[in-house]
């Protein structure tokens, strides 16, 4: 007893010499690593050369590292001394009172951040359509948007408010409805068929509203539909136009190398018209269908066209599809919101690869007319110098295939 009212008598001398042994050595350690001639440069401003960086990282990491020590120690010392001599460092607080006046400042805090945020950056909402299907999209995103919204809205506000009402500070008699004490009910079957209900009907309205616009983009594709194939990799598009026939030729994926870089079953009839795209862009007609469909060589890839609202995966081993009809030509976009190099593009939603940001189309809407004229101009990419030279590199590939066959 008689020691520990001697620490509680100079308990502030105590903390002084334990901060001071701790962080004493810790300085004279940072100087031992850092290097005194280092530091020396430092200060005077001299030019830190190459042959320094190491010495300068060595020593932010080592500071960074000195530091957390002392903290640490710091802290630890000072709940033990604490602890033996009854010390409080910091007075009691009366922590709900605190917190409870606290929340409605962090509740206008945060629906203000949110509120400011919307507004401001209004301007940005990509809130325009150039699709017909995105016509029938948007008010179901904003309907949701708009019933997830007032949800939240609601929400927020009573935690906010609850918390501060009833932060327990009275133990009184007084009427419950006047407490600041919040009551638990431990079983209410009519709150929780409501709020069970309410969210399962509005749920329901917009899974079968959404499910509707889905059949129509993934429906079979009418016969006037122009058909463009789209084979994703690391980290590029390859697209392959139907041609005037508007048949897109079989693929295999065995059949990929060489000169056949999409694996076309190029001795189809439908293969004579097929072009293969060298440029990294897709021309295609508007208030046509247009059936995309969606290859990849590789990994999981996202086809996705903000402007056309178009998304579907390309998964490897799985073709997919998607059917859009777009409305709005590429100038007519341009003129429409006043951005003179505004172009529909095509980019990965997956994070693909370290190239990931290569996986970009750029997709041209013309009109009818001008269709027309740039298909007139492409070439046939499987012409019979084309056929004959993929022919001597199947043989080729058999060759080797069968002498490593006979290897083994």
């Amino acid at each position: 007893m008689k020691y520990i009212k001697v620490l509680q008598g100079n308990t502030k001398w105590i903390f002084m010499a334990v901060l001071i042994a701790m962080i004493t050595p810790s300085l004279v350690l940072a100087e031992d690593v850092i290097g005194s001639e280092t530091l020396k440069r430092v200060s005077q401003g001299a030019g830190i050369q190459d042959g320094t960086k190491e010495e300068i990282n060595s020593m932010i990491s080592w500071l960074k590292l000195l530091l957390a020590v002392v903290a640490v120690l710091t802290f630890t010392v000072i709940a033990l001394v604490s602890k033996v001599t009854n010390f409080q460092l910091f007075p009691k607080w009366k922590s709900n009172s605190i917190n409870g006046a606290l929340m409605p400042v962090f509740g206008f805090l945060l629906l203000g951040g949110i509120f400011y945020e919307f507004f401001h950056h209004s301007g940005q909402y990509l809130n325009y359509s150039a699709s017909e299907h995105a016509d029938k999209i948007d008010p179901i995103f904003m309907t949701t948007a708009l019933m997830t919204g007032i949800v939240f809205i609601i929400t927020q506000v009573l935690l906010f408010v609850f918390s501060y009402r009833y932060k327990g500070e009275t133990e009184d008699k007084t009427p419950f409805w006047k407490k600041k004490v919040a009551l638990h009910y431990a079983d209410n079957d009519k709150l929780e068929k409501i709020w069970t209900l309410i969210p399962a009907i509005g749920m329901a309205v917009l899974v079968f509203w959404g499910a509707i616009v889905w059949v129509g983009v993934h429906d079979e594709a009418p016969k006037e539909t122009i058909n463009i194939e789209v084979v994703a990799e690391q980290f590029q598009w390859t697209v392959r136009h139907s041609g005037k026939d508007n048949i897109l030729a079989g693929a295999d994926y065995r059949k990929i190398g060489g000169g056949n870089v999409l694996g076309v079953n190029y001795k189809e009839k439908a293969a004579a018209d097929d072009i293969i795209l060298a440029e990294k862009e897709i021309h295609i007609p508007v208030g046509t269908p247009i059936n995309f469909q969606i290859r990849s060589k590789d990994v999981l890839h996202g086809f996705y066209t903000p402007q056309l609202k178009a998304h579907i995966y390309a998964v490897p081993g799985m073709p997919t599809h998607f059917l859009v009809t777009p409305n709005k030509t590429t100038e007519e976009m341009r003129k429409q919101l006043n951005k003179p190099n505004f172009n529909y593009e095509v980019a990965c939603s997956q994070l693909c690869g370290s190239a990931h940001y290569n996986m970009r189309l750029i997709i041209v809407v013309h009109t009818k007319e001008e269709y027309k004229e740039w298909l007139e101009k492409q070439k046939p990419t499987f012409t019979e110098e084309k056929i004959a030279q993929l022919d001597e590199e199947q043989k080729e590939k058999e060759k080797e295939m069968k002498k490593d066959l006979s290897s083994l």
